[in-house]
């Protein structure tokens, strides 16, 4: 099992600079370690509405690569599980 990354970074980055999940666990680790980050937890949210743009033009494209497809699928996935957990430890952080 590879270790656990606790600080931000250190965590592994793709070119433009955005989070590399590889699984649902780093996506929800990654949530803790910017909870109380909004820019980063924007910047989440505004890289999954561009992974969604580039899908749709990938569906539409004449010659489709499924590839691609279910790797930006599962990427947007990644990004939304840990937008939630953010919000989630929000919530937890100012429920009574």
């Amino acid at each position: 099992m590879p270790p656990t990354i606790s600080d931000l970074a250190n965590w592994p980055k793709d070119r433009r600079g955005l989070p590399i999940f590889t699984s649902t666990h780093d996506a929800l680790l990654y949530a803790q370690l910017v909870a109380h980050d909004k820019d980063r937890q924007e910047l989440l949210s505004i890289s999954r509405e561009d992974i969604y743009i580039k899908l749709k033009h990938e569906r539409h494209s004449k010659k489709p690569n499924l590839q691609r497809m279910m790797d930006l699928a599962v990427k947007a996935q990644f990004y939304r599980e840990c937008l939630e957990e953010c919000q989630r430890i929000k919530d937890e952080r100012f429920t009574p």
